[in-house]
């Protein structure tokens, strides 16, 4: 019987082979949610256009500005956009979302690890790929942290 898995991409792995077979390889017979992370391009597009930010740990990244919020979003759109066309390319059948809500009228951002927690529950396997050294404990249900 498929399941349904989810699985959040660190950005900077969305290209690693080690992601895209793990993705493949659940894929194959089940129904499979991504979203990637943007973080490096993102902390490098808000500093080049001098919008400030700041880093809570176990929150993430706090964008104020709303030219930060907007550069972040196009970040993710973009991201979003490419794996979209990589996978179709590979033949991988994948749903690819951004962790990115409307929410009080605004485009509100969603820390992608701890919504990979909160949306755990929802499905029958959840993975988070990230890098190895990565101190930050995750948990939820049937959620598994893959570090390369």
């Amino acid at each position: 019987m498929p399941k349904n898995i989810l699985i959040k991409v660190l950005g900077d792995l969305t290209k690693r082979k080690k992601s895209i077979n793990l993705i493949k390889k659940n894929a194959v017979e089940n129904s499979v949610t991504i979203f990637p992370g943007g973080g490096t391009d993102i902390s490098f597009l808000l500093k080049k256009a001098g919008v400030g930010f700041e880093f809570i740990p176990e929150v993430g990244r706090v964008i104020k500005d709303p030219i930060g919020k907007k550069l972040a979003y196009d970040v993710l759109k973009k991201k979003q956009k490419m794996l979209r066309k990589e996978f179709i390319r590979l033949g991988i059948k994948v749903v690819v979302e951004i962790p990115v809500i409307k929410f009080g009228g605004e485009l509100r951002f969603l820390n992608g690890d701890n919504l990979a927690e909160a949306l755990s529950v929802n499905y029958d396997k959840t993975f988070v790929i990230t890098v190895k050294g990565r101190k930050k404990k995750l948990k939820g249900h049937n959620l598994k942290v893959i570090k390369i």
